[in-house]
């Protein structure tokens, strides 16, 4: 995949800015890929799946989809017991991505910052006011969660 490349120019253009890789649905798979590979400030993943094939697999099982993937995009793998602070974004009336694709990876994520399952499809999640505030939430959360983990500043000796 081509996320390090281009992370590694944009950081080189932004440093000492921190990035947050962000996802939508088979893009998911790109920022978890990216987040396992580099340092970023957080991942939030929207409408993601556990793995490319596994998703693959409910929705053609009659097809040898193991054959035709190129990519398995392990969303789970990527994510497994990663520091990155994660939040995910799932959208429960979703017939792409159904939630139970995205629900796995709750376990395995130990800094999941922000949980929230909206009322609505995969293609309608970004009309919903509340998808912004959950969005908005997510960048949030992950913004504190290093400022919560930053040591404190040293003060003026005598």
């Amino acid at each position: 995949m081509d996320a390090p490349i281009i992370f590694d120019r944009v950081q080189h253009v932004l440093a000492p800015i921190r990035v947050v890789a962000v996802g939508f649905s088979i893009g998911s798979g790109v920022a978890a890929y990216l987040a396992r590979h580099r340092t970023v400030a957080g991942l939030t993943l929207v409408t993601p799946f556990d793995s490319l094939e596994a998703l693959a697999r409910d929705l053609y099982w009659w097809a040898p989809v193991g054959l035709l993937l190129r990519h398995r995009m392990s969303i789970i793998d990527f994510v497994r017991g990663s520091p990155t602070p994660t939040a995910l974004i799932i959208a429960n009336q979703d017939t792409i991505v159904p939630a139970r694709r995205s629900a796995p990876l709750r376990a395995v994520v130990p800094n999941l910052v922000l949980d929230r399952t909206i009322e609505a499809g995969h293609n309608d999640l970004y009309d919903q006011p509340i998808f912004a505030d959950a969005l908005h939430e997510a960048l949030a959360k992950i913004a504190a969660s290093h400022s919560e983990n930053r040591p404190a500043e040293p003060g003026p000796t005598r």
